[in-house]
């Protein structure tokens, strides 16, 4: 196999989703036996955490008065480094870096969309997307479909990756402690989100639909917000005050997802813009959490009603009307595949319904019914009926094959539906 010596740039100062996944490449890559680099601001959080892992660092500064002397600087280092393959993830760094490579020549370029924008000014876009790569990758098809239509891209040009969920770690036999961590009854369900604090992940939708289900509930309920960014203050402000108050957890930024996802009966991401594919919608499935989203972006790609699992419109979908209260979703995971049911309705023969197992098995469900009618009221948009049965190990590689999943049928000790993620 050949060695590429490839170089990932990244402007982005924070630390969310594109960030882990631009870190996740790289290691991927160096772990193939590539040589690879990082081109990034020297303050970011994704330059300390490649400088932590061993990776090669150059200190990019995108400062627009020096931006033809880093143009310069920059293609003389790709040049002395013999650089095969440069993929730019953010506008800054797409400029900077997309300029030196054309003056370097050499390298192969490749353009990174991970989120979904609006295109105003479509002349500098289409420079930056359509003339200066050589070949665009998004995380979702919709992005793509954008490009292509908006930008005049054309579609050969245009690859979807949606990003690859590591299995051995979100797996679903791990057990959650966040009902120890926070001295609260095994017997309270937990609602949560897992997101950078920004405005448009929907916080406020989700503390709304918080408000109700504490007002409304019969059963107890708990909710977490996980993440840090720009929004916390002002999020830690809200949660301060009723009906909030000692009711809503910050758990700030935190990287044992796998343990909240675990502990967790129900994720919600009501975002309202940009989303490509989000990445714990597809670690959450991957660990049996049952969640509720919303349709924006790439959502509708891995979030499909009747299949999979129920999401809620936009805020500006549709008129607020009553939700239906007939969803009931169980997920389980039982040797080595999985399961999950639409359990009978409250107008179903209660005859009929199946044995729970316990307390704690009934209470998910009760309240991913209870969750996915106040978030759709939040929205503003109505609930739809949701069933969805997927029985064994070959209907579910069938299930999220698209995904890029490698799934691994325990009893038999084989690969099933293993064509990976290739990221």
């Amino acid at each position: 196999m050949r060695q590429w010596r490839i170089l990932h740039t990244e402007s982005s100062l924070g630390w969310g989703g594109q960030e882990v996944r631009v870190l996740a490449e790289l290691e991927w890559m160096r772990a193939r036996g590539h040589w690879v680099a990082l081109a990034a601001h020297p303050a970011s959080a994704i330059a300390k955490r490649a400088r932590e892992a061993g990776i090669l660092f150059y200190p990019l500064r995108t400062h627009k008065a020096l931006l033809p002397l880093e143009v310069v600087r920059m293609a003389a280092w790709l040049i002395a480094n013999r650089i095969d393959v440069i993929n730019t993830h953010s506008s800054n760094d797409g400029w900077l870096a997309g300029l030196a490579a054309r003056m370097a020549v050499r390298p192969i370029l490749i353009r990174s969309r991970h989120i979904e924008v609006d295109y105003p000014n479509r002349f500098w876009s289409g420079l930056a997307f359509r003339f200066l790569p050589h070949h665009v990758i998004t995380t979702s098809q919709r992005i793509a479909d954008r490009l292509a239509t908006e930008l005049g891209i054309p579609p050969a040009r245009v690859t979807c990756i949606a990003t690859g969920v590591d299995l051995v770690r979100f797996s679903p036999e791990i057990e959650g402690s966040l009902h120890q961590e926070l001295g609260i009854s095994p017997d309270v369900a937990l609602v949560g989100m897992i997101s950078v604090l920004r405005s448009w992940k929907g916080h406020a939708t989700f503390l709304d639909a918080a408000a109700r289900l504490l007002r409304d509930s019969k059963r107890p309920v708990g909710f977490v917000i996980a993440g840090d960014g720009p929004g916390r203050e002002v999020l830690t402000e809200k949660i301060a005050q009723e009906p909030w108050k000692d009711k809503v957890t910050l758990l700030g930024h935190r990287t044992d997802v796998p343990n909240i996802l675990a502990s967790l009966d129900v994720l919600v991401l009501p975002s309202y813009a940009h989303e490509g594919i989000p990445q714990i919608i597809l670690q959450a499935q991957a660990m049996s959490c049952a969640v509720v989203a919303t349709t924006i972006g790439g959502i509708p790609e891995v979030v499909e009603d009747g299949v999979t699992i129920p999401r809620c419109p936009p805020i500006w979908g549709r008129t607020p009307a009553r939700p239906s209260r007939r969803v009931t979703v169980s997920t389980q995971w039982a040797r080595g595949c999985w399961h999950c049911t639409r359990l009978p309705s409250r107008d179903d023969d209660a005859d009929e319904k199946p044995d729970t197992g316990g307390d704690r098995d009934r209470l998910p469900r009760i309240v991913l019914d209870e969750v996915l009618g106040v978030v759709a009221d939040a929205c503003g948009g109505i609930a739809q009926d949701v069933g969805l049965v997927v029985d064994g190990v070959a209907d579910l590689a069938d299930g999220f094959r698209g995904l890029g999943f490698q799934l691994i049928d325990r009893d038999r000790g084989n690969r099933v539906g293993a064509h990976g993620s290739s990221i």
